[in-house]
């Protein structure tokens, strides 16, 4: 994870130096995940484990927008 913000979590592909976004509404069981503004993370109502920058997660392609240069994926 390279970057958090209310929309989403930014990603980049360390193999390949692709970056993309995991948008919100992707994020697993997202009505229970909120952006914690002080702590520049995403956390769960529940037990999950927030996601925060400098975390490493697997992820897998959406879309990709060629035209607006977005790349947009989901936690695998």
């Amino acid at each position: 994870i390279q970057e958090v913000r209310p929309i989403g979590v930014f990603v980049e592909l360390d193999d390949l130096l692709i970056r993309g976004l995991i948008r919100k509404s992707d994020l697993p069981r997202y009505d229970e995940y909120f952006f914690d503004r002080p702590r520049n993370e995403f956390r769960s109502r529940t037990n999950a484990p927030p996601l925060r920058a400098g975390e490493t997660i697997r992820v897998r392609l959406i879309q990709i927008d060629r035209d607006r240069g977005f790349v947009d994926f989901a936690p695998a």
